[in-house]
């Protein structure tokens, strides 16, 4: 193709994204008499997800494209005003309120070019707009390089783990000798596997003492405790069924399995072996709306189980990758936070 057609994937909260593309051919892009970018450029969404906005500046990758009919372009005709500073408005608080009040329709939210074209903006000189756009596009640069750093390590985490539990990766002992072989065993014959008693309504977000589990992503807490041991947790119900590995007392709702007291086996191994190969509930979970998972089908899960020193460094090994993870995306959090910040005391 010629010229890329932006659809409403490729304009995002965050800027262009291009990860499907559609595109038209030379002999298509001259019959279309509006919607072709230039340069310097911005797009924002109209119709669906509103507000969205992108910059076509140089570090876009290609040199043709056009709107689709639920996008505007924004083009700027006055050399007083900077494309990349008028962008960065955009994620401002105040101007988010502004798009939010003149959106208008619940099911399918719209915008007008009428309605954009009321919006009011606060303009320093040139200078000052240059220095604040380039300040504020090093804090985006810093917050793409984390991100890019997070998909990274977290394609290398799965790419390793499949290594590792294909037995394609093995270790070796202090002394350089390879471990003996591993051994089959179904999860029942090295672990107890429990289900709590309690319920959700028992919980709340942050005001009890223990940490509270079932199948919600959200992290609960609970005034009393079950269990007070390493665990490996895994929601009896739902759709993706993620494992969670703890340590210390914790609450556990009735329909959710804590695999506890390991018998010659890592506790962290097993969180990241059943993790690695979850699809097996998946395949085992049984109903349509909501999938559920009955005990037989945690006991009887086949676990490849490498000598327990072996556990010990591919657990040790993965949880090292796991810390870079975090501290990557406490990182990344930290910086996005601080450009909230900027852009409040900024654009007031």
């Amino acid at each position: 193709g010629y010229c890329l057609f932006l659809n409403a994937k490729n304009v995002t909260k965050s800027g262009f994204f291009f990860d499907e593309l559609s595109f038209i051919s030379i002999e298509k892009d001259k019959q279309l008499r509006k919607g072709k970018l230039i340069r310097n450029d911005l797009v924002i969404t109209t119709r669906g997800t509103v507000g969205n906005i992108a910059y076509f500046d140089e570090s876009v990758p290609y040199e043709h494209m056009r709107i689709n009919s639920g996008m505007v372009i924004i083009r700027i005709e006055s050399d007083s005003i900077s494309s990349n500073y008028l962008y960065q408005y955009f994620y401002s608080p105040i101007l988010i309120k502004i798009i939010d009040n003149i959106a208008f329709g619940s099911a399918q939210p719209q915008l007008t070019v009428k309605e954009i074209n009321k919006i009011k903006f606060s303009i320093p000189t040139l200078p000052e707009q240059t220095k604040i756009a380039n300040f504020l596009t090093a804090v985006d640069d810093k917050i793409t390089l984390l991100t890019k750093k997070a998909d990274l390590l977290s394609q290398y985490k799965k790419g390793v783990m499949q290594q590792i539990f294909s037995q394609e990766l093995r270790f070796k002992d202090d002394d350089g000798q390879e471990f003996p072989e591993w051994e089959e065993k179904m999860l029942g014959d090295i672990a107890v596997i429990p289900t709590g008693t309690s319920n959700r309504i028992d919980s709340s977000i942050a005001d009890g003492a223990y940490t509270f589990f079932d199948r919600s992503q959200d992290i609960r807490t609970s005034d009393i405790y079950l269990f007070d041991c390493e665990a490996v947790i895994v929601a009896g119900e739902g759709q993706e069924f993620v494992p969670k590995h703890f340590i210390g007392k914790f609450d556990l709702h009735q329909r959710t399995y804590a695999i506890i007291k390991f018998r010659f086996t890592s506790g962290k191994y097993l969180f990241y072996y059943i993790h690695n190969f979850r699809h097996y509930f998946l395949s085992q979970a049984v109903g349509s709306t909501v999938k559920s998972l009955r005990l037989p089908m945690f006991q009887q899960m086949p676990i490849s189980t490498p000598s327990l020193p072996e556990q010990t460094k591919i657990a040790n090994f993965l949880t090292a990758i796991d810390e870079k993870i975090t501290n990557n995306q406490t990182q990344l959090d930290a910086v996005k936070q601080y450009k909230q910040g900027l852009l409040q005391q900024m654009f007031v």
